[in-house]
């Protein structure tokens, strides 16, 4: 597809030119500071204070040393400190990085050495953290915002080129006799996923961005899975989430990074793979941030990506929407990836920049190609086989007959779990229950509150089935 698109154009014609003017605007702002500087520090009656935030604003030596890393959510150096300060800098320090307190109280005696009357570093460190604000950049987004697309359509086939796709009917039937996946399925997910990471890259409070799914790459050790993800996102993927992701450290260990791989999905065990759903469905993260004073809200700006090594790893029939297979059979197309990351992120990025309301939720016309995966690759719980044994297709009561002779519940299609467990020789229990819950909502059987006699009670009824 040809890259003749007028309106992109003019759009991104017109951010162009407005960068040029704020280009333009710094370049004058820049050339008028040391005339400004100077007229403060010579005036006797401005306050030490004025003279002092007009010299870490204005003096040359300062100018974008401090600036605030909107990914990471930190205040940092982007040089080392000026002067006889620069030889305290470790010669195999990188920036930027964050300031430390060592580097504050130097950069005090620093602003004395210059007469001027600095006070408590913390004092400094105030007006460092005033210019860092005023010089807030963003990796991720500076790396989307400096690609440019040649024009030519990857998104679609990028999952067709990794995965070796060569089967024109889309992913060839494995050995269990399952039907091939089509094509047009890897297509919406490899272009829906990429645009929403850059939606989520460019989130804010005011505009969060919701993003409540992820794929799900399965497939032998050492094919190249977890490479997969490292090429896409660099730098900012993250791989080493706590154990329990509902708490305030897994929200620490989400800011910084851009993506987030969750290895060996199939090794969590329940209670952690609805942390996972959880934890996929917030647009914004309310925490407080190390050495933070109060808890605060930032947007959510990571996509998730998940990777396993076996066949059956989803384990909650009725839970799975957010966990999209995307079955690997042969070693990844890692070459391919390489060769063409910047122009697929160039391509999403375009995507969304010229329709930022562009879809990246699952559509309908995947829903059933998705439940028919996820029937696939869910490990089925023992008890199952039971209670399917027990009920009988669409309830026939085969073996709960008996157990609702003599009952409120003879003569009736719903019944309740406690009856259930009784019926599976089960004590009646919460943990219990709760299992039981997945199974008969995977079966067609739907739980309600419903009055029976005198009193109201939560029943189990077959889809099929009206009460009683």
């Amino acid at each position: 597809m040809s890259f003749k698109d007028e309106e992109v154009q003019r759009r991104l014609a017109e951010a162009q030119s407005k960068a040029e003017v704020i280009s333009l605007a710094q370049v004058r702002k820049r050339e008028e500071r040391p005339s400004r500087l100077q007229a403060v520090l010579e005036d006797s009656q401005a306050h030490p204070v004025t003279k002092l935030a007009a010299y870490m604003r204005d003096a040359p030596e300062l100018q974008g040393l401090f600036a605030y890393n909107d990914l990471t959510r930190q205040f940092v150096l982007t040089r080392p400190l000026p002067g006889l300060l620069a030889d305290d800098a470790p010669t195999e320090a990188t920036f930027p990085q964050p300031w430390t307190v060592h580097q504050v109280r130097l950069l005090t005696l620093y602003l004395r050495q210059k007469g001027l009357r600095p006070g408590h570093p913390d004092d400094v460190r105030a007006l460092m953290t005033q210019e860092a604000q005023a010089h807030s950049f963003n990796p991720v987004q500076d790396y989307l915002n400096s690609l440019q697309w040649d024009g030519q359509s990857r998104l679609e086939h990028m999952f067709e080129h990794v995965l070796g796709l060569k089967n024109p009917a889309g992913m060839p039937a494995e050995s269990r006799g399952e039907s091939p996946i089509p094509l047009h399925y890897f297509a919406e997910i490899g272009r829906r996923f990429m645009v929403a990471a850059v939606a989520r890259a460019f989130a804010t409070l005011d505009k969060p961005y919701k993003f409540d799914w992820m794929p799900v790459l399965s497939g032998g050790q050492g094919i190249g899975k977890s490479r997969f993800g490292k090429i896409l996102f660099g730098q900012w993927l993250r791989e080493d989430l706590p154990a329990n992701m509902s708490d305030k450290d897994a929200m620490n260990a989400l800011q910084g990074c851009w993506g987030v791989e969750l290895a060996e999905l199939s090794s969590l065990k329940r209670s952690s793979q609805e942390s996972a759903k959880s934890l996929l469905s917030r647009e914004v993260d309310s925490f407080r941030a190390p050495y933070g004073s109060h808890t605060e809200d930032y947007p959510r700006r990571v996509s998730f990506l998940g990777t396993t090594n076996l066949d059956f790893y989803l384990t909650d029939s009725t839970g799975n929407r957010r966990f999209l297979p995307i079955p690997c059979t042969q070693p990844l197309n890692l070459e391919w990836l390489i060769a063409n990351k910047d122009q697929l992120w160039a391509e999403a990025m375009t995507l969304w920049r010229t329709n930022p309301a562009f879809p990246t939720w699952i559509p309908d016309s995947l829903k059933e190609i998705i439940a028919e995966l996820h029937k696939r690759y869910t490990t089925s719980d023992p008890l199952e086989t039971k209670v399917a044994q027990i009920l009988g297709e669409a309830d026939q009561q085969t073996g709960l007959s008996e157990f609702r002779a003599s009952t409120t519940w003879a003569g009736r299609h719903d019944f309740p779990g406690a009856l259930l467990l009784e019926a599976l020789g089960l004590p009646l229990s919460r943990r219990h229950e709760m299992r039981l819950g997945p199974i008969l909502k995977g079966l067609g059987y739907e739980n309600s509150q419903r009055r029976i006699g005198s009193r109201t009670t939560r029943t189990w009824l077959h889809k099929n089935r009206s009460a009683p």
